[in-house]
């Protein structure tokens, strides 16, 4: 039985708060849009001024609900800075990807081009010695022939001698 009263009682709890509820909703509708602009010190003092308790339930509920849509609004307006900051950390973080990625790629960029650089101054180098080699290998090769036109311009007597001598052996023999 006690069960029975209990729930009863939060029945009629449950019907009061929703009575209550319903003329808090039906007040509010019958704010006029005039009351919407008024300040709040306005309405405190609408409140202080009342005559009536339902006056003062009234004003009292515009400044709820002036507050409540106010707390509303600077949440919204939280959420879309919010929103707009991590639109931005987002795009500064993919731009910093970007970035680094970038870097990396011109890093090796440098990298290959270092090692071109190195490697043509190693052929460079490489060619330098060759051409060096094979001009003193010419002057020695244009030495050598200058020597040999000299040996022979000075070796014709020798030479005349020689075959005079040659040919007088053959007579000889």
């Amino acid at each position: 039985m006690s069960r029975l009263q209990l729930a009863i009682e939060e029945g009629d709890e449950a019907i009061a708060r929703a009575k209550h509820m319903e003329m808090s909703l039906n007040m509010l509708e019958n704010i006029n849009p005039e009351e919407n602009d008024m300040t709040l010190q306005e309405l405190l003092n609408r409140i202080n001024n009342a005559d009536t308790g339902i006056a003062i339930q009234k004003n009292g509920a515009i400044i709820v609900d002036r507050i409540y849509k106010t707390k509303e609004c600077k949440m919204r307006i939280t959420a879309e800075e919010m929103s707009a900051l991590i639109e931005g950390r987002d795009a500064a973080l993919s731009k910093c990807k970007r970035l680094e990625q970038e870097l990396h790629h011109l890093k090796e960029q440098n990298q290959t081009s270092a090692n071109n650089v190195r490697h043509l101054t190693a052929e460079n180098n490489q060619e330098r010695a060759l051409k060096a080699k094979l001009l003193s290998m010419q002057q020695a090769r244009e030495t050598a022939v200058h020597s040999t036109k000299n040996w022979k311009r000075k070796s014709r007597p020798f030479e005349f001698t020689t075959v005079y001598t040659n040919l007088y052996l053959k007579k000889k023999i």
